[in-house]
């Protein structure tokens, strides 16, 4: 699998020859205020958490299967208890 790093250099996007979007490590931690590295690789020993996939020693999650994890353990509180 190659990735191609976005052409702008302020992003770090990047991206795999097949279009998915990947992220590194930092940029999901954004996304979930609260989690940390460590709680992220217990998940990833676990099989916990969203899919990832593994270049050489580095673990990358595929945007869109963050996004469809996210979803899926959604809680919602009902109103007015």
């Amino acid at each position: 699998m190659a990735l191609v790093t976005d052409q702008d250099p302020r992003s770090s996007r990047e991206v795999d020859e097949s279009g998915l979007e990947l992220m590194s490590i930092e940029q999901l931690l954004e996304l979930l205020p609260g989690v940390s590295r460590g709680l992220l690789a217990q998940w990833r020993y676990e099989g916990h958490g969203p899919d990832f996939v593994k270049l050489g020693r580095r673990p990358l999650y595929v945007r869109k299967s963050v996004q469809e994890w996210l979803e899926a353990n959604l809680h919602v509180q009902p109103h007015g208890v």
